[in-house]
């Protein structure tokens, strides 16, 4: 038997912009998408090497813990708009 979904319950994926300072080269951002992703309840990201910007849909997830994710791989200097 298949359970119904609860459309009540389910909750809206949101959008985070973390602005990451010194983001440029296109071989690090694989390293990026990866320590983002591992973040509990991260769906996907999606990375803007021109702009310096990392765009994280999630579903609730800690914002403390994405930047703890972009330290973990060396970019310190990143900032959630």
């Amino acid at each position: 038997m298949v359970d119904r979904l609860r459309w009540d319950k389910v909750r809206p994926m949101e959008t985070t912009t973390v602005d990451i300072e010194g983001l440029g080269a296109t071989s690090a951002t694989a390293h990026i998408e990866k320590a983002l992703e591992a973040v509990p309840r991260v769906a996907s990201v999606r990375m803007d090497t021109g702009s310096g910007k990392a765009l994280i849909e999630h579903d609730g997830a800690d914002k403390q813990a994405l930047l703890r994710a972009l330290r973990s791989v060396g970019y310190d200097q990143a900032h959630i708009e």
